[in-house]
């Protein structure tokens, strides 16, 4: 017993229509990256801020002292400078309890963070650009 194939509808696509949907989802991905490189900036320093008032004190490795270290170097990318010592005091060592500030800040700034992304997501969604204000 044979069984039938479904037939293929034969709609022909204008290539026109191939080029503005390729426009419109570059236009998309551009804002898109617009909208995260913001984002990253505003929430990548609110992540800095939580971590400075968190960061242990101490008098330094060499005369460095990790808090003058931490910045954010480009959207999103946080620096601890010539501090390689948090690594330390964020999970410990044999000698030492951790003193943690990098994820307990992370924690802090998480929920914030992701309703902040989620609103600009459906308002770039909604109104298919991004504000003014992003």
């Amino acid at each position: 017993m044979a069984t039938r194939r479904p037939s293929r509808s034969t709609s022909k696509v204008d290539a026109s229509d191939l080029f503005d949907f390729e426009h419109k989802l570059f236009l998309a991905a551009s804002l898109v990256e617009d909208l995260a490189e913001d984002w990253e900036t505003q929430w990548g320093q609110e992540w800095v801020d939580q971590m400075l008032t968190r960061v242990p004190t101490g008098p330094g490795v060499d005369g460095i002292h990790l808090k003058n270290e931490i910045r954010q170097e480009v959207p999103g990318g946080i620096s601890m400078g010539v501090a390689y010592w948090w690594w330390f005091l964020e999970h410990g060592t044999v000698k030492m309890a951790p003193q943690p500030f990098v994820n307990p800040a992370m924690k802090k700034m998480r929920t914030p963070a992701r309703k902040d992304a989620g609103n600009k997501a459906i308002d770039l969604i909604q109104r298919g650009r991004i504000r003014a204000a992003a």
